[in-house]
């Protein structure tokens, strides 16, 4: 058993500090891990005023609590049935919403402030490791 506390509270000029260009994303992103561990992986991410991320295609599930901002949340899914389904809505503080694995998702950042959540990730996403400094590009 692992115990997290106040892992919604954030250190907003932590988050600032933390902020970066993502490729995978396609813009900027700041993520505080709270717990990272084999069997779940937790964090808050950011995205910041004006951000439409690049179409994401999930290898894994995850559940996003919306903590602060607001944005349009775009996706595509098969429900593993093969045909798309395709669907937006707004997100804002106190929604949550499941993304399943093999969703493709927009995010658009609507808000004057980062559109903030709280991920959630079972078992934690096999991500891969940065590359070693002799193979960086």
């Amino acid at each position: 058993m692992k115990l997290m506390r106040k892992v919604f509270e954030v250190d907003e000029e932590e988050m600032v500090s933390l902020r970066k260009y993502s490729e995978g994303i396609g813009a900027d992103l700041a993520i505080k891990t709270k717990l990272d561990d084999p069997a779940c992986w937790t964090g808050v991410e950011d995205y910041f005023p004006g951000t439409v991320t690049s179409r994401l295609g999930y290898r894994h599930s995850e559940i996003h609590i919306v903590l602060k901002g607001k944005a349009e949340v775009e996706y595509a899914t098969t429900h593993g049935y093969g045909d798309w389904i395709k669907k937006k809505f707004i997100a804002e503080p106190g929604d949550a919403y499941f993304i399943d694995l093999g969703d493709q998702v927009v995010f658009r950042v609507l808000s004057d402030e980062p559109y903030r959540h709280f991920c959630i990730i079972i078992p934690a996403a096999p991500f891969a490791a940065p590359p070693k400094r002799e193979n960086e590009p």
